[in-house]
């Protein structure tokens, strides 16, 4: 008996030694096929789930793309078209599209058949800047030099991290193995969201060696509540290494009939340095807003008041970081002569009113406009914004930090 028992825990542990190399052997493979890809065409669907969210947004995308060696902002030349169904519009379906050359970027606007270009001779800062957003909206694996996230997850020997054989799956009638990898990072308690969790798993083609889907999970901790990012990549078609014409790859593949601009900046200081805010000691833009109530919320209403504005959005950690402050503020002064506003462009109001209910204000939240958040100059979350009962700007802050509460305060008991 004791003999059957030592022969199941050896060939236990060989299975799980097997794949947990098994594991690492094909990410590998996987890492050292998509290094081998220097052009093709994928259409892929995405989806994604965002702090606090309760529901996931699906985004269907198809790409142009060539890798660039020297490229240190996308490492690829791309041109994409994005569809999706917006819920605020009876999913209405909305299209936007991209083209970078390698040196200029040009955002196209499908409803309205416009196109604004940014050359990169002139434009190049204001190119990095824009990058991170759009980098979320390209297949990684494919166009980044270093084929992330399996970059990382393929030569990595930190013991926090874990590796396991799913098993095989189907994914567009290709067989596939599923992977996953756990992470459980280090805490660090100065940070007001702490990451208990991260998951990864990919699904590689059998046939190819080439992933065909994977997904990013973020578990974290935010005001002693758990909430989970989740994002995943679905290829459903893909042509690599192929000739293509490469007109499509540059700015001549915008359509003749489009109306086509160069990129305007907002004005710049007398130095020459880019503002990423307003100026103090300058009249705050007039605006007209509506609440989730739907009533029409004016700026030029409170000018006989202090008012304070903050731009903030449901996932950032330091926006949620600073209403207590701004609630407390709110409390305190509103009845002084004081008026809180929060102004949300990025979150659509169902979304908005589940935050709320999570983290309740008393003061005024209103749905934001992107001319609103262009006319302010907002560049950062959270930004804030005090106006005087002139309506002249006295105070603006981007971020929030303890610092903040102290000065911010004084100031405003000093204006009212």
């Amino acid at each position: 008996m004791k003999n059957k028992i030592l022969i199941y825990l050896i060939s236990s542990l060989a299975f799980l030694s097997c794949t947990h190399h098994d594991a690492r052997s094909i990410l590998k493979a996987a890492f050292n096929k998509c290094q081998s890809v220097q052009n093709g065409y994928y259409e892929m669907t995405r989806y994604e789930k965002f702090l606090q969210d309760t529901d996931t947004t699906v985004f269907k995308l198809q790409c142009h793309f060539k890798r660039l060696t020297n490229d240190t902002i996308y490492n690829c030349s791309f041109h994409y078209d994005e569809a999706f169904n917006d819920p605020d519009d009876n999913f209405k379906m909305y299209r936007r599209s991209a083209i970078y050359t390698g040196h200029d970027f040009a955002s196209l606007s499908l409803q309205d058949s416009t196109a604004v270009i940014m050359p990169g001779k002139l434009w190049l800062d204001e190119i990095k800047s824009e990058s991170n957003s759009f980098r979320a909206l390209l297949y990684t694996p494919f166009t980044d030099k270093n084929s992330y996230p399996l970059s990382g997850d393929a030569d990595n020997k930190n013991n926090n991290f874990n590796y396991n054989f799913i098993g095989e799956e189907i994914i567009n009638n290709i067989r596939c193995y599923h992977l996953q990898v756990n992470e459980i990072p280090l805490k660090d308690p100065e940070n007001f969201i702490q990451t208990m969790y991260t998951s990864r798993d990919y699904w590689i083609s059998r046939e190819d060696d080439l992933p065909l889907q994977y997904s990013e999970s973020y578990t974290f901790l935010m005001n002693n509540d758990t909430t989970c990012q989740y994002s995943k990549y679905t290829l459903t078609k893909y042509i690599i290494n192929t000739p293509e014409d490469e007109t499509i790859l540059s700015l001549n593949s915008i359509p003749a009939f489009y109306k086509s601009s160069y990129y305007v900046p907002h004005k710049t200081l007398l130095c020459g340095q880019k503002p990423d805010r307003l100026m103090t000691d300058t009249l705050a833009p007039d605006w007209s807003l509506y609440s989730l109530d739907k009533e029409k919320i004016s700026l030029k209403k409170y000018r006989r008041q202090l008012v304070l504005l903050d731009f903030f959005y449901k996932g950032c950690a330091p926006c949620i970081e600073s209403m207590p402050f701004l609630e407390r503020l709110n409390k305190k002064y509103s009845g002084k002569g004081l008026k809180v506003i929060g102004i949300d462009l990025l979150d659509k109001p169902e979304e908005l009113r589940g935050f709320l209910k999570i983290h309740p204000v008393d003061y005024t939240v209103v749905r934001g406009s992107e001319a609103v958040v262009r006319d302010y100059l907002v560049s950062g979350y959270p930004t804030l914004y005090l106006i005087n009962k002139n309506g002249k700007i006295i105070y603006v802050q981007v971020g929030y930090n303890e610092s903040t509460e102290e000065k911010l305060e004084g100031i405003i008991i000093k204006n009212l």
